[in-house]
């Protein structure tokens, strides 16, 4: 089995519907449009999410990697 797909990938697939168009490309949580319809909602990582690489909670992981930079 392949991998599970990431935040970019949907971003990518969205992209590529006619006529959609990024909500507000500064957010960190992604809005897809069509039309003014909304049809792909980002949303906050789960809590209790656990990175398969590293058996960690993906969230804290992330939040690691962000104080990093």
């Amino acid at each position: 089995m392949g991998r599970g797909a990431r935040v970019s990938d949907i971003g990518e697939i969205a992209a590529g519907m006619p006529h959609a168009q990024l909500y507000d490309e500064s957010a960190d949580r992604p809005i897809w449009q069509v039309g003014g319809k909304s049809f792909v909602f980002g949303r906050s990582p789960r809590p209790d999410a656990v990175d398969p690489a590293t058996g960690e909670l993906a969230a804290r992981r992330r939040a690691r990697l962000a104080s990093r930079e």
